[in-house]
């Protein structure tokens, strides 16, 4: 079972790849870790598994062949996604961009004194270019939309009364990652049917069945 699910996902993401470096051909998809592409698969059908046996889909079942598509469907667009984010968004400017704020907040937040003195520069600036009796240094909290929120759960909240500095790149960090979520790339992925079998998801849908039961 374990070489079948390696040679799966193996299979699926040289498909992937192929095409994606047809479209980013600048790109390196050169891979270190192996493993992580069969936990991508795992975990995505996994999922699917789980998203097929949910009770409301009981009625849809009963339609020949519903099982085996929704199965590749699913895996499908989790992986298209989620291989985009983690090969293609990950080598972009934007990506480093992201990631040069998260290092400057990590050693900002571990280095008080020098987040105090950035802080105190940027009041001065202010002070200077505003002009303005009643003057307010203090950066807004980043609002978050219902629909985002578990997009940017991972983001520490922030405290309406820190350091204007830290609480300015905090909000970049959560506007980024929220761009960055939202990039969309063409389904790489797109005809599951040669490598995964109507066999091979019957008995895994079967194996799952039991284990309920």
């Amino acid at each position: 079972m374990k070489n079948i699910i390696e040679k799966i996902a193996f299979d699926l993401f040289r498909e992937w790849t192929k095409k994606a470096a047809d479209d980013f051909p600048d790109l390196s998809f050169t891979i270190i870790d192996e493993r992580k592409l069969v936990r991508d698969f795992k975990t995505a059908f996994t999922s699917a598994i789980h998203a097929l046996l949910k009770e409301e889909k009981a009625n849809s079942r009963l339609l020949p062949g519903y099982d085996y598509g929704f199965i590749i469907g699913f895996i499908t667009g989790h992986l298209n996604s989620f291989w985009g984010f983690e090969y293609i968004t990950k080598q972009t400017d934007e990506f480093k961009h992201y990631l040069i704020n998260i290092s400057l907040l990590e050693f900002l937040k571990s280095d008080i004194i020098t987040a105090v003195k950035i802080n105190t520069l940027y009041d001065d600036y202010y002070n200077l270019l505003t002009n303005l009796e009643h003057r307010d240094p203090k950066i807004s909290e980043k609002i978050i939309p219902k629909w985002d929120i578990n997009e940017s759960k991972s983001i520490q909240k922030i405290n309406k009364n820190m350091n204007p500095i830290i609480h300015f790149i905090s909000n970049q960090i959560e506007e980024m990652l929220l761009n960055l979520s939202k990039k969309n790339y063409k389904e790489y992925l797109s005809d599951l049917k040669p490598t995964l079998t109507y066999d091979f998801i019957k008995e895994e849908i079967k194996r799952e069945e039991d284990r309920r039961s």
